[in-house]
């Protein structure tokens, strides 16, 4: 009681609390900061030390002594707050590491199932793993049964690839077995197919006809289901005997000087089941009763009367006819039987030589003997080629036109042709070195190729004489063929040639060069950057935050 009878009143309860609340901090927040203060902050810098390390061997192309010791003294103090901090929640990540486990297996499964299952998605531009539309449409038109039997100890890589065939044709029995599982079957197809037998081999049968494939390629398997369905042989016979090259496969020496041969030729039309031949009429004075096509590639020397003779009696028989003919490397060899023959069809042909300086061909080959084909005549020879995505260059060409007043019933059309910068000149005036520049008027595109077409009076087109011409023979020697235009050019003329329209010619996947270039400088920076800073960074940061949240609570 104070002097003046005034009662002293206590202090309410929420004062005093709030007054203590201003005065001291509660033990929660004095544990946060004792705790932030003492490891938050080392595993910070310990994750900051790596991050300075990480950046430097991506600036400086590589990990030095004094980066490496950085690094190591930063993972070490953030180990140190791991271990000590963490002791309590091993529980917490043994359940997070069984959860991993989990997952992945999870993910392995998901592989495994997909992998065994036709779930393919072909999402590159030009389509590079997808069945082409040729091949499409002609499984569509299959009606007859065709078994297929495949040999392999990997049945899975061969099962993937005949699926894709049998989504758009049911009328494939195919059947894959091991060869030493299934010795019995294996034995049976070698004796009836009268051939051996390994890992690999595919074996292809309708009726009586018969094929044995190895390669897991479309345009094989394609042409091979095409050969067994066909009812009539086709058979294309090459002239010998004036300097042509051979049809043998070229060795090593004879690829390195450029010497011309003609294999790949024979072997793709053999791939499509189109039997192959060499004749020297200059022998027999008769083309040969079983031909359906002749080849006359790169003479170096002119047929004999007696053969052109035989060649044009069958020609008007409703023969077929390709010819590649390069310049004249001498004035005295101007083959005067063999333009005698094609004039008697239309076709001129001249010994002169087709320049053109467009910019391609003197970027790439520096000389304008080199043309440039840019204008393709529509036809059924160039309905499929790719020409718009891989340029056709012809060395050494001469021109193929049509004679100025064709015989009755002759049709030529000019096949391929050269850019609008291109013009002819005498080979006689260029090998004298009398060359002299071509007027505006002679400027233009140059005819490379023609296609001769002659119906007969009463209109049976089984005995059209059809011919083509080419003013070169280099675009497809072996060394030259692999631009497949040339390839696809010769196919598609034995196709129209003989009206196969079953012959499958599958256009190349081509592959769109995109290249990036990068210094040793920026690729050492993007590997480190890519693969070891960012990674680290997420890694160790988003641990380092889930340690200072836990500490936090």
């Amino acid at each position: 009681m104070n002097s003046g009878g005034a009662k002293l009143q206590p202090k309410s309860s929420a004062g005093a609390v709030k007054s203590l609340t201003r005065s001291t901090p509660p033990k929660r927040l004095r544990r946060l900061d004792h705790s932030f203060s003492d490891g938050a902050w080392i595993a910070v810098s310990g994750v900051g030390m790596m991050f300075v390390a990480n950046i430097v061997a991506a600036v400086t192309g590589g990990f030095s002594l004094p980066t490496l010791a950085i690094g190591a003294v930063g993972l070490l103090l953030f180990l140190s707050i791991l271990l000590t901090g963490e002791a309590g929640n091993v529980g917490g990540y043994v359940r997070f590491f069984l959860n991993m486990v989990f997952i992945t297996g999870a993910c392995a499964l998901l592989y495994l199932i997909i992998t065994n299952h036709n779930l393919r998605r072909d999402l590159t531009r030009n389509k590079m793993f997808s069945l082409s539309p040729q091949t499409i449409q002609y499984l569509r038109t299959i009606r007859e049964p065709i078994t297929v039997t495949g040999f392999t100890t990997a049945p899975q890589e061969m099962q993937r690839f005949f699926e894709q065939y049998s989504v758009y044709t049911d009328k494939l029995k195919v059947s894959i077995r091991n060869p030493f599982a299934d010795f019995r079957e294996a034995q049976r197809l070698k004796n009836e197919f009268e051939t051996d037998l390994a890992p690999g081999d595919i074996f292809i049968q309708t009726g009586n006809k018969r094929k044995k494939i190895r390669d897991l390629d479309e345009s094989v398997f394609v042409n091979a289901l095409v050969e067994v369905r066909r009812r009539k042989d086709v058979v294309v016979y090459f002239i010998s005997g004036h300097g042509e090259g051979s049809l043998e496969e070229p060795t090593k020496e004879q690829l390195k000087k450029n010497v011309p041969t003609f294999h790949t030729l024979k072997r793709v039309c053999e791939e499509r089941g189109i039997k192959v031949k060499e004749a020297e009429l200059m022998r027999t004075g008769v083309v040969p009763e079983d031909a359906t096509v002749l080849v006359c590639a790169g003479p170096r020397l002119d047929i004999y009367p007696l053969e052109r003779d035989a060649i044009a009696s069958w020609l008007e028989g409703g023969g077929r006819l390709i010819l590649m003919l390069d310049p004249p490397s001498k004035s005295d060899r101007n083959f005067p039987n063999i333009k005698s023959l094609m004039a008697q069809f239309g076709i001129l042909l001249k010994d002169d030589l087709i320049l053109d300086p467009n910019k391609e061909s003197m970027k790439r080959f520096d000389m304008p003997v080199v043309p440039l084909v840019t204008s393709y005549a529509k036809h059924p020879i160039t309905d499929n080629i790719p020409y718009g995505q891989i340029p056709l260059f012809v060395p050494i060409a001469r021109t193929v036109n049509p004679e100025p007043n064709l015989p009755a019933g002759i049709s030529v059309t000019p096949l391929l042709k050269s850019s609008p910068y291109s013009w002819s000149q005498s080979v006689q005036a260029i090998l004298e070195d009398k060359f002299t520049p071509p007027m505006q008027v002679e400027i233009g595109p140059q005819s490379l190729a023609a296609v001769v077409t002659k119906t007969p009076p009463g209109g049976d087109e089984e005995k059209e004489t059809r011919i083509v011409a080419f003013g070169d023979s280099d675009i497809f020697t072996d060394v030259n063929i692999v631009y497949q235009i040339p390839l696809f050019l010769f196919l598609n003329s034995v196709t129209w040639m003989t009206r196969m329209a079953d012959v499958v010619a599958i256009p190349p996947k081509v592959v769109e060069d995109t290249p990036l270039s990068l210094t040793a400088g920026q690729r050492d920076f993007l590997a480190i950057f890519l693969v070891v800073t960012i990674p680290s960074l997420i890694f160790f940061g988003g641990l380092g935050y889930t340690l200072i949240r836990r500490r936090m609570r």
